[in-house]
């Protein structure tokens, strides 16, 4: 959420961005001391919530004037030269001003606080109207129209599949969301001009996937959606580590069942969504032998390169541990190269969100071959692979230019 602070007052300032700091990572603030310089941000930057004292210079240096921000909050209502914002709360330490101001603050949008500094009254009140502006429900009134994070990163497990992101992080800072109980880091790779997020629900399946994806694009606003972690590759078409790039996902267990000849018999029906198609060509380019260089494959295979495979992976409600499945959804789609829970929930959040849409993608890594020798030996391995890909992707700027 983009907030603009128009006051003179640094203290207030001060205890104003406190508040917002609770909710890290969700906001972004910019601070004016006067009208001359509101003016020019609200002509330029479409902003969720302005919080103007009634008060103010119309430069610095100057002495406040009495219902000067009330006067402003008039223009921008009346004046097509500036970005309305979706929300404004007014602040006020006089009883008179607030009185006389209310009328111009009674809008759907608008809304008045009284000022007091021997009371902590009007933080909470403040607190309360940016808890509800961020929450669900509420995003209608939020105009999207910046990214604030270059990449979100999330994964369906804290362990393996999230560890393996957080060991190979330069620098961490876990964001505590009230009332969520996803776990939330804010991260860097080594470039610290790079906003990147890494997140879980620890938990497994495309509802959790898609509901974890819609939260970070409503809170995060990434630019690039990406999921890492594990899944299960085609036997005869990777090895234990191998990467896997969805380039495109769908539900498997779409589709109906019918009755033939006394048998049941299902019958699939699905829809698949694609990657961007520059993305795909893209992610085509040979990746260099360093980056897997690390690596040495685990198992009676030798030490033989890590290899990135582009192509259908299919995604289920249930672990596959069972040959005939697999074949079954090998007869959908011939090309098929890994069968998982969560890419193509994610990939659904991402194609309908209502919210600034981020390009995605999905990258897991092999750890079993969905049949009955399934274990869990290979699991740390292919995280740590996958997050090496991915950290690929971000660090060498292999897809950042990609919406430009």
């Amino acid at each position: 959420m983009k907030v603009l602070i128009v006051e003179d007052d640094s203290s207030k300032v001060t205890e104003i961005s406190k508040i917002l700091r609770e909710f890290e990572g969700r906001i972004d603030e910019d601070v004016v001391l006067d009208i001359k310089n509101a003016t020019e941000k609200l002509q330029k930057n479409k902003y969720d919530l302005l919080i103007l004292d009634i008060n103010l210079p119309n430069r610095l240096g100057e002495a406040p004037i009495e219902g000067n921000g009330a006067s402003l909050l008039d223009r921008i209502k009346n004046n097509e030269k500036f970005l309305e914002p979706s929300y404004v709360v007014g602040l006020t330490a006089y009883e008179d001003e607030w009185r006389n101001s209310d009328d111009i603050f009674k809008s759907n949008f608008t809304e008045l606080i009284r000022y007091d500094i021997s009371s902590e009254q009007w933080k909470d009140n403040l607190r309360r109207k940016i808890e509800r502006f961020l929450s669900k429900e509420n995003t209608i009134f939020f105009h999207r129209e910046e990214y604030n994070y270059d990449y979100a990163i999330i994964t369906a497990l804290r362990n393996p599949e999230l560890e393996a992101f957080l060991k190979i992080c330069t620098e961490r800072e876990e964001i505590n969301i009230p009332g969520d109980p996803a776990s939330y880091f804010k991260v860097s790779f080594g470039d610290k001009n790079q906003k990147i997020l890494l997140a879980t629900n620890d938990t497994m399946g495309m509802i959790a996937s898609s509901h974890l994806s819609e939260k970070v694009i409503q809170s995060f606003r990434p630019r690039f959606l990406l999921m890492g972690g594990i899944a299960a590759g085609i036997e005869g078409r990777s090895n234990f580590g191998d990467v896997l790039v969805a380039n495109t996902s769908w539900n498997y267990e779409s589709g109906k069942y019918i009755e033939s000849n006394g048998k049941s018999l299902f019958e699939p029906s699905f829809k698949q969504i694609n990657i961007n198609v520059n993305l795909e060509k893209i992610l085509k380019k040979e990746v260099p032998d360093e980056i897997f260089s690390s690596f040495q494959r685990w198992g009676d295979k030798g030490h033989s390169k890590v290899s990135v495979k582009l192509g259908p992976i299919a995604s289920g409600s249930s672990v596959v541990s069972d040959t005939k499945i697999t074949e079954r959804i090998k007869s959908s789609e011939r090309k098929l190269i890994g069968v998982e829970m969560e890419i193509f929930g994610m990939y659904y959040s991402a194609t309908n969100s209502s919210d600034l849409k981020p390009t995605f993608l999905a990258a897991k890594s092999v750890c079993d071959y969905a049949n009955n020798k399934k274990s869990d030996d290979f699991q740390e391995y292919a995280a740590k692979t996958s997050a090496a890909y991915i950290k690929y992707l971000i660090c060498d700027n292999v897809i950042s230019d990609l919406n430009n």
